[in-house]
């Protein structure tokens, strides 16, 4: 999992996207993260990074992430 400034600037793979990951820390503090998986909303590795962000304080960094990749496609 990344860490840090590299959630900034790492490449995410196929399966995790910055806005996913927000998305799934909102659910895991006010929703049903498991239906929104079983719905496809968010995958099990958003989830697993929502968790990290959670626990080390990093989710503005996700946020950010999330916010410059709507604008670069």
């Amino acid at each position: 999992m990344l860490s840090g400034s590299e959630i900034l600037t790492a490449d995410l793979g196929s399966d995790v996207t910055a806005r996913g990951v927000v998305l799934a820390a909102v659910l895991l503090v006010a929703g049903d993260v498991e239906k929104a998986l079983t719905k496809g909303l968010v995958t099990a590795p958003e989830v697993d990074a929502a968790r990290k962000a959670i626990d080390e304080g990093t989710l503005d960094m996700w946020r950010q992430r999330a916010e410059a990749d709507e604008v670069t496609p």
